[in-house]
């Protein structure tokens, strides 16, 4: 309870009066937010209000504001929306695509005027920021790690992108700081070779496919890699605690004693600056797992690793924890039982 106090005063203090209905801060909710009115003021809701059909426009008042996301009001703005928006069409059909991003990054142009509110959207800007904040952060942490472990007269910095889709934050990396270029190799590892194949592209036409490896699979059926870091950005967003913390001791296995691992989650601050976007997304079938400010961390120490450093977006939405490997014994029996376990489940399938 006292967290949620502290949350209401964060809120109160920006000039939005607001309280929550639910205890339960970690599963909070667009529907969590009293008087959430105001985002329906906001220059990017106004837009979207704007191209709807009045009666599209009034269900969508009333199914954020009282009715919910399961309401017959907000089924008929669902199919509303998957008529005229590409965007919510994408996401209904495959919610942990990563074509959607592709909007969101301003990577691919919106072809309607309902997908012009997305990107307009304070989460959408997050999301934007997120990958600027990578940018700005990601060189320096290579290059401290680089010279840690002594590789600046050979050998490469092994980057394990894992659900990466395009790959564009390491991409961008590498485009800008051309003295790393040498001196790393990505591995893109996603399900989605569409997606990769945008990412091949890319690196193609910049002149850096020789620092990148697009692999089309899903992580549980990847070779070992050995790296020196993993990056997971954005994977994580969507799923609670629990199973945060499964996958990241998931990802031991894919990793050097002494490792980084580099991951994203969606914190409570943009539900905050967004509960509107929220709401659009639940009837999409894209629902964000908001995280309080200490759960990153605790995520990351029980998975196995230890966190030793934290960076956000300029908004606040999305913090990425930095955290490395330490040797233990339970760490290196579950490097150990990693590989019986993709064997056994391979031998079931077969």
């Amino acid at each position: 309870m006292e967290k949620l106090k502290i949350l209401y005063e964060k809120v109160k203090s920006k000039g939005r009066f607001m309280s929550f209905t639910s205890p339960k801060v970690q599963e909070l909710t667009f529907a969590d937010i009293k008087d959430r009115e105001w985002a329906l003021e906001t220059p990017a809701a106004k837009y979207l209000l704007k191209t709807l059909p009045l009666e599209i426009r009034e269900k969508l008042r009333k199914g954020f504001l009282l009715s919910g996301s399961r309401s017959k009001e907000a089924r008929d703005v669902l199919e509303y929306l998957l008529k005229y928006s590409t965007i919510s069409r994408i996401l209904t059909q495959e919610t942990s695509s990563a074509e959607t991003f592709e909007y969101l990054y301003f990577k691919r142009q919106v072809d309607n005027k309902v997908d012009e509110y997305f990107p307009r959207g304070q989460a959408a800007i997050g999301i934007n920021q997120r990958l600027l904040a990578l940018k700005s952060n990601l060189p320096n942490l290579i290059r401290d790690e680089i010279k840690r472990l002594n590789l600046l007269k050979g050998g490469k910095f092994i980057v394990f992108n894992v659900g990466s889709g395009p790959g564009h934050d390491m991409i961008e990396v590498l485009a800008e700081n051309p003295d790393l270029l040498n001196r790393v190799h990505v591995f893109c590892i996603d399900p989605d070779d569409l997606m990769l194949e945008i990412g091949r592209h890319r690196v193609t036409e910049l002149g850096i496919s020789d620092s990148f490896t697009f692999i089309p699979k899903k992580c549980e059926e990847a070779e070992m890699v050995k790296a020196h870091m993993i990056l997971m950005i954005g994977l994580l967003c969507p799923m609670k605690k629990t199973t945060c913390v499964k996958v990241l001791k998931n990802m031991i296995y894919f990793s050097r004693f002494g490792g980084l691992i580099v991951f994203s989650t969606v914190q409570k601050e943009m539900l905050i600056g967004d509960p509107l976007t929220d709401f659009i997304m639940r009837l999409a079938g894209w629902k964000m797992s908001y995280k309080n400010d200490s759960e990153p961390e605790e995520i990351a120490r029980a998975a196995g690793w230890k966190p030793i450093s934290r960076f956000f977006d300029s908004l606040g939405f999305n913090c990425m924890t930095v955290a490395r490997l330490g040797w233990s014994w339970r760490n290196l029996l579950r490097k150990a039982i990693y590989p019986l376990y993709k064997f056994y489940k391979a031998t079931l399938s077969t």
